[in-house]
């Protein structure tokens, strides 16, 4: 039965996919008992380092400087919008204790090939510090792997404010490290509580297109509801949860990799080093380095400046920001989206009445806007609903950014080479409409930790990687085809709409396919 609902849900992707979900959804915080949390501020001068590489971003999500702080607010903000306190659990100290039990190995030294024990622990490295290399980083080490993060930087450059995590994706991560998955629920707001929709941009005095609810299809599989967290405050609580600091190498990113004759795995590193572990995943993100190895692609055209070479232009550059503003629906709406002729906008509560907005635009990769963007935005969303311009209105201009948005198609070669595995966007990169990219990252860190835990033997590494990716091919591939056709739609909108008949029927087929694709999705059948 759930695979005729995917069936139908796929073939009325261009009706359907893009009316879901963005990667960016939050509203009210859940009630934790104050007895058992208590609040403190974030102190981000003492962490030198801060990673969100891989998931959801295509240029580089880092940098050396303090880009998006702002000394002169109270407390931290990260592109104008306040970051939450992370809460400090009467259990800290224990946790930490139990994970830091794990021994660490040599990481100059061969591997050999051996029984897996806890003297002699699974030896995984992780090129990537993003949501699916901290994903795994945790899920591995709950099970008493020897495991290594090596980020490619110093520092955290923030993009795009909060970021929403699926009903899935929670369950993974409740599933994974239930002291990590309760301060994601008390740090984050939650969306999926309340309604979503879509409005016509244009024709926004006729009312809703059409509503839909996220909490049907996730409680139905006992699944948890869709909350939002900010990028910084998410990996702040990895790192206090998950991973010890230790075990993260910063500003040291991976290079390439080579699969030795009696196993195991050599990575070097950009300072010049050599490591050794029984795996590498590599967890870098769409211009992923091992994938550009695994797949002997030229060594002189690594990253986004050949992005339209080795990745697909999706037609739009993404602006966002963040506001202090609080829409007249907010306590039964959390997300909209208003659709226009090749171009569409959508904003959703981010709490304490703080709104994130995104407007998608169909420019030319790699374009410079001459001007303020913010003045620009204006000028491309004239004539539309009021609710866009006070989301304008409330922002501030230094606070908006760009990107120019790719995806792939996936990976027919495979995401394996000898004892080398992909995860999250190095090997599906997917356009946001459904936010499921760092979900099925999330889901991917969950598989992959599953089948590692079968092994026995070092000897068995390749074979399991190789499930690994049979277990996740299809159902990251159909994510992929939701999201790419969801967002051709929303800009073919108005189109649409002026076609006689198609109109009526698609917005029906919206309705009929939608839950169908809610079901398939927020599932923990992976």
């Amino acid at each position: 039965m759930r695979f005729r609902i995917l069936i139908i849900a796929v073939s009325c992707a261009r009706f359907t996919a893009c009316f879901i979900f963005h990667p960016i959804t939050h509203s009210m915080p859940s009630q934790k008992d104050p007895k058992d949390i208590q609040m403190r501020t974030l102190d981000f001068q003492k962490k030198e380092a801060i990673f969100m590489s891989g998931t959801d971003e295509n240029d580089s999500a880092f940098s050396n400087e303090d880009e998006g702080y702002n000394p002169d607010l109270q407390g931290v903000y990260v592109d104008g919008f306040p970051l939450p306190p992370l809460p400090i659990r009467s259990d800290d100290e224990e946790l930490m204790k139990s994970i830091r039990k794990i021994p660490i190995t040599p990481l100059d030294k061969p591997i050999q090939p051996g029984i897996i024990s806890k003297d002699r622990p699974l030896k995984v490295i992780i090129a990537g510090g993003g949501i699916g290399g901290l994903s795994l980083a945790s899920t591995l080490i709950q099970k008493g792997f020897d495991v290594h993060i090596f980020e490619q930087a110093r520092q955290y450059k923030p993009f795009g404010g909060p970021i929403q995590i699926q009903s899935n994706a929670l369950w993974a991560l409740r599933e994974i490290n239930p002291v990590l998955y309760e301060t994601i629920e008390a740090v984050g707001v939650r969306t999926g509580d309340r309604l979503s929709g879509i409005k016509d941009g244009l024709r926004y005095e006729e009312g809703w297109l059409v509503k839909f609810d996220a909490a049907t299809p996730a409680l139905r599989c006992n699944l948890p509801l869709t909350l939002a967290i900010n990028r910084v405050a998410l990996q702040e609580t990895f790192l206090k949860y998950g991973v010890p600091e230790e075990r993260v190498h910063t500003a040291n990113k991976v290079m390439c990799y080579e699969n030795l004759t009696n196993g195991g795995v050599s990575v070097s590193l950009e300072d010049g080093s050599t490591v050794y572990s029984d795996i590498l995943i590599g967890a870098d993100g769409i211009w992923s380095r091992v994938r550009h190895q695994m797949y002997s692609l030229p060594k002189d055209e690594v990253g986004p400046a050949y992005a339209t070479k080795h990745a697909r232009y999706s037609g739009y550059t993404c602006f966002t920001g963040t506001c202090k503003h609080t829409p007249s629906d907010i306590n039964e709406v959390a997300y909209k989206v208003f659709l226009g002729q090749k171009q569409y906008l959508g904003c959703t509560d981010t709490g304490n009445g703080w709104q994130h907005w995104w407007a998608f635009l169909p420019d030319p990769p790699g374009k410079k806007d001459e001007g303020p963007m913010l003045d620009r935005l204006r000028k491309e969303f004239d004539g539309w609903s009021p609710e866009i311009h006070d989301l304008f209105n409330a922002t501030k201009p230094e606070v908006v950014k760009r990107r120019d948005l790719y995806d792939r198609l996936p990976l027919m070669q495979g995401w394996t080479d000898g004892s080398v595995a992909l995860l999250g966007d190095a090997c599906h990169p997917t356009m946001p409409n459904l936010g499921q990219g760092g979900a099925m990252a999330i889901e991917d860190a969950y598989v992959l930790g599953e089948e590692l835990s079968k092994i026995k033997h070092s000897n068995e590494v390749q074979q399991i990687l190789k499930a690994y990716e049979k277990r996740r091919f299809l159902r990251t591939s159909i994510a992929q085809f939701l999201s790419r056709n969801g967002s051709d739609l929303l800009s073919d909108w108005e189109k649409l709409r002026t076609t006689p008949i198609v109109g009526p029927i698609a917005m029906k087929t919206i309705n009929i396919a939608q839950p169908m694709t809610m079901d398939y999705l927020y599932s923990a059948d992976f």
